[in-house]
């Protein structure tokens, strides 16, 4: 299906046409459903026949879409109508009330909507005013549509409406931002088979939900580069209210990016998503590398098993961030959730540095403002390591149970020729059997090599610091805890 075509399915508007109701009664309300005949988005926004509000030319409804409209609550189930095609406007009275409208777009005979959308209003007695219905683009189909080697396999479209691919390639061709509503078909399983990296995002914002638990992840050996890519002004949002679990799985496949890369773009990471199973071998960031100015705020889920390996160049040019890698000018903000778990089975490693979290270089900056960082690996700095002028802010939270793989320095938190700040929360170290932080030599909770290492707090953008260590004792083995810039002794 032609994706300008389908454009026109993602949003309907209720609005007078107070010519076709020049009379109306007294216990009646009169809406009239129009549904827009150009983009949906703002230049057609269904506008009464479909015409443009600034006079651009708009896409044509396709013959094989047409619309079923619902309405429901008032004094009891209201009218519905269906088979409405593109340009078409479709009136209703209705007792006054609380009403649901639903909009459904159906392409052919599929048996779920590619797009719908509902809205509860208030009718009033007479002619109503005009109400805006946004609708959400539907993922129903778990296989993707292009092979292997990211050829398309179809030229009539029939196999691309209704794939994660195809969702995000007709984003990109809209004028706003898009909610995308993963409700597969029973033949799927619950899984989105990804044969090649989606289309970037940017320049859009794109909000991923799930009707039901699901699993994205890569189906074929031939693909290694990253799911998601999000460009130049770009924003994915993962879940949130009221989405399903949401899991991205990178199979355990030797790939050469992470799972998802940032680049000048923004991503946000909710409760109940999982970013699992990559291994990067060829590059940093075994989960998420926030590149070129880009910005990562995780405000809840998990990112566990993953690894950033040294990849075969001499030297390495790789292996940073199991976890998370943030590049110069990255900005990583962590207010919830969950970097590894149990190290057995969950934690992220990296062959270098930073097991689940690396920060480097200049206006890079990681702030830990809540949840953990437990069970991680790496050959120094097992939780999380900030270097070369780059900035970790630990405000409240819980570094824990990581570990080195060689006999090495900094267990929890190496510093390495970078900066960081604690206000708040706690790094565990060797006195404290369960949730203790490893070293190799020294540093199970802390280790400073030529950086700033410093507990306190922010007056406003100023930081008033005081510093952790003894400048000829450049490590930490206990616990190291700090309450409201107030470092707590023998935790």
């Amino acid at each position: 299906m032609n994706k300008k075509c389908i454009f026109i399915i993602f949003m309907a508007c209720i609005l007078v046409l107070g010519a076709c109701f020049s009379a109306w009664k007294e216990d009646e309300g009169t809406i009239s459903i129009s549904i827009g005949g150009g983009e949906a988005f703002g230049r057609a926004a269904g506008t009464a026949g479909g015409a443009n509000t600034d006079g651009e030319e708009g896409f044509p409804w396709p013959d094989e879409v047409s619309h079923t409209i619902k309405l429901s609550g008032g004094s009891g189930s209201g009218p519905n109508r269906s088979g409405i095609k593109g340009g078409e406007t479709v009136h209703f009275s209705v007792a006054p009330g609380q009403w649901t409208i639903t909009i459904e777009a159906l392409y052919r005979n599929e048996p779920k909507p590619y797009a719908e959308g509902s809205r509860t209003v208030n009718i009033k007695p007479g002619p109503n005013g005009l109400i805006v219905i946004p609708m959400s683009l539907k993922v129903i189909k778990g296989d993707d549509y292009i092979d292997g080697n990211n050829n398309g396999t179809t030229d009539d479209g029939d196999n691309k409406a209704g794939t994660l691919r195809w969702a995000i390639e007709v984003v990109q061709e809209t004028s706003k931002d898009i909610v995308i509503v993963i409700d597969l078909d029973n033949d799927s399983d619950g899984v989105i088979n990804l044969m090649g990296t989606l289309p970037d995002i940017k320049g859009k914002s794109v909000t991923i939900r799930a009707k039901n638990e699901v699993t994205i992840k890569r189906a074929t050996p031939n693909f290694t580069a990253s799911l998601f890519t999000i460009r130049e002004d770009g924003t994915l949002t993962l879940g949130g209210a009221g989405s399903a679990k949401i899991t991205i799985d990178g199979s355990d496949a030797n790939a050469t990016e992470p799972l998802i890369t940032i680049n000048a773009g923004t991503l946000i990471m909710n409760d109940d998503v999982t970013l699992q199973n990559n291994t990067n071998n060829n590059g940093n960031g075994g989960g998420v590398a926030v590149n070129n100015n880009g910005t990562f705020t995780m405000n809840g889920g998990t990112i566990k098993g993953n690894t950033a390996a040294g990849g075969t160049a001499t030297p390495s040019t790789g292996g940073y961030g199991g976890g998370v890698y943030v590049a110069a000018g990255g900005k990583f903000t962590m207010n919830g959730g969950t970097i590894g778990g149990d190290k057995t089975t969950e934690g992220n490693t990296a062959d270098s540095y930073g097991g689940g979290v690396y920060v480097t270089g200049a206006d890079s900056e990681f702030t830990m403002n809540s949840g953990k960082i437990s069970g991680n690996t790496a050959n120094e700095g097992g939780g999380v390591c900030v270097a070369d002028n780059g900035i970790f802010i630990m405000s409240d939270g819980e570094i824990s149970g990581n570990t080195l793989s060689s006999d090495n320095d900094g267990g929890g938190v190496l510093v390495d020729n970078g900066i960081f700040r604690i206000a708040g929360g706690t790094i565990y170290g060797s006195d404290n059997n369960d949730l203790t932080n490893q070293a190799g030599k020294r540093g199970a909770a802390l280790y400073n090599r030529n950086g700033t290492a410093q507990y306190g707090k922010f007056d406003g953008d100023t930081w008033a610091g005081i510093d952790l260590l003894d400048p000829n004792i450049p490590y930490m083995d206990n616990t190291i805890k700090v309450v409201d810039g107030v470092l707590i002794p023998n935790p």
